[in-house]
């Protein structure tokens, strides 16, 4: 779907040079992990380093990283008599050391920095991370102490250390030379959120999700053009789910039929094979089937379902993601659950009805 290759384009933004910070035989300051770095009257702190699969939020809904990233937390505390502009150059072109924090591979000691060690930092584009405690330009006071979490791809194996280069600017418009924090690194474990499974609640901002169970049946569908109505040529998979709006607003559901720009809900199969999403025929309903955008009161539940092709007999489990965006709200739900393949009968609408010559009756109607 749309709103996952756009992951697949994120946006590990090339540096395209080093700054021309003049350094020459100036002393840059340097730390490790917990210890402060400090120029002028504000220290930053790294204080860990670790991987992560991250959910971000864009106007598709949410999506989740294809592979991890590499988060840098750190700490600044600002004991200047100033307040401190706090801002990483991100919304630059091209990002330099006098610019933005930069990650590369350890030189060794009395090395210079070079670019082909360069560790590059995720640009987000028009995505966002909802947990990254300052997403923008801001002012941090005397006195006052922040949390931040820089995001970098993470390192090709067999690198064992890296250095940070923090810019000037982090620092005070006083200060001209960046810092530096040098230390170790090991992978770590990365591993997606956990899904929730058959009727249990994937817990979200001020919404509930919870597949409520799974049927096979052909589908009845009617239509003004067709008063009798009919079935889908073939059975459908119906994943039933249902939604509470936990929060003091109202949300909306907007379904897939009503909204094609929104991620659309994804089955994938156990090896990770996408199960086609069905679609009703142009005009048709199905009864009891919601295709209309529908609001959700503060404190109700509302009942819907999800269709999609019948797995092929060898499926035994089903994977279920979509955006919360879809509820008006934010996250990417994730549900798995068992699954076994059923022989659907035909209705007895489709059934052929074999009439014995001379029996007066009247043939069946297809």
């Amino acid at each position: 779907m749309a709103y996952q290759r756009v992951l697949s384009r994120i946006l590990f933004a090339a540096m395209l040079g080093l700054a021309s910070v003049a350094t020459g035989c100036v002393e840059i300051p340097e730390s490790t992990i917990g210890t402060p770095v400090q120029q002028g009257g504000v220290s930053v702190t790294v204080t860990s380093v670790d991987m992560a699969y991250l959910d971000l939020e864009g106007p598709e809904g949410a999506a989740q990283t294809q592979s991890p990233v590499l988060r840098v937390f750190l700490t600044i505390q600002n004991t200047s008599p100033s307040a401190l502009r706090y801002e990483l150059g991100w919304s630059a072109s091209s990002a330099t050391q006098a610019s933005s924090p930069l990650l590369f591979v350890d030189p060794g000691p009395d090395q210079p920095l070079s670019l082909n060690g360069n560790i590059q930092a995720l640009r987000l584009g028009d995505m966002r991370w909802p947990g990254d405690p300052i997403a923008e330009a801001t002012s941090i006071a005397s006195g006052e102490t922040r949390e931040d979490v820089l995001l970098f791809a993470v390192p090709e194996a067999g690198i064992s250390s890296l250095v940070l280069s923090l810019p000037p600017g982090m620092f005070g418009p006083e200060v001209k030379t960046p810092a530096f924090v040098r230390f170790p690194w090991a992978p770590t474990e990365a591993v997606p959120p956990a899904p929730v499974g058959l009727g249990e609640a994937w817990t979200g901002e001020n919404y509930t999700f919870k597949v409520t169970g799974i049927e096979q049946a052909f589908l009845r569908l009617e239509s003004p053009t067709a008063p009798r109505g009919g079935f889908t040529s073939a059975p459908v998979l119906r994943v039933n789910f249902e939604v509470t709006n936990t929060g003091t607003d109202a949300l909306t559901y907007l379904p897939p039929e009503a909204n094609r720009t929104i991620g659309a809900p994804v089955l994938t199969t156990g090896d990770g094979s996408s199960v086609a999403r069905v679609q009703l025929p142009t005009g048709s309903t199905s009864p009891g089937h919601i295709t209309e955008r529908t609001n959700i009161a503060a404190g109700a539940t509302f009942n819907g379902a999800f269709l999609f092709e019948q797995p092929a007999a060898s499926v035994t489990q089903l994977n279920l993601q979509l955006p919360g965006k879809r509820f008006d709200a934010t996250g990417l739900i994730r549900v798995a659950f068992d699954f076994a393949h059923q022989a659907v009968p035909v209705p007895p609408e489709l059934t052929p009805v074999t009439i014995q010559e001379g029996s007066g009756a009247a043939p069946a109607t297809p």
